[in-house]
């Protein structure tokens, strides 16, 4: 990669970084959710309290993922 696109890259209304930034977000709520369906599912198995813990580790996993929203949205409105 030369340096002119490197430059491309780094400037502020990049659509590129704009897209990617979207993704970011998108990924990291829906493994936030599903990393709380799979946690919820092992407190089922281990302790037999069916359906509350998938339930339970769901609402965690939204809980998580809207936090994790609400730190990179301010991030991203500090930085412009």
């Amino acid at each position: 990669m030369n340096s002119q696109d490197r430059s491309y890259l780094n400037q502020n209304n990049n659509p590129v970084k704009e897209n990617a930034s979207g993704w970011v977000l998108t990924t990291s709520f829906g493994s936030s959710v599903i990393s709380g369906m799979l946690i919820g599912l092992l407190i089922e198995y281990f302790f037999d309290i069916n359906p509350y813990g998938v339930v339970g580790g769901i609402i965690l996993g939204c809980f998580s993922g809207y936090y994790k929203l609400w730190v990179y949205s301010r991030k991203l409105t500090d930085e412009s």
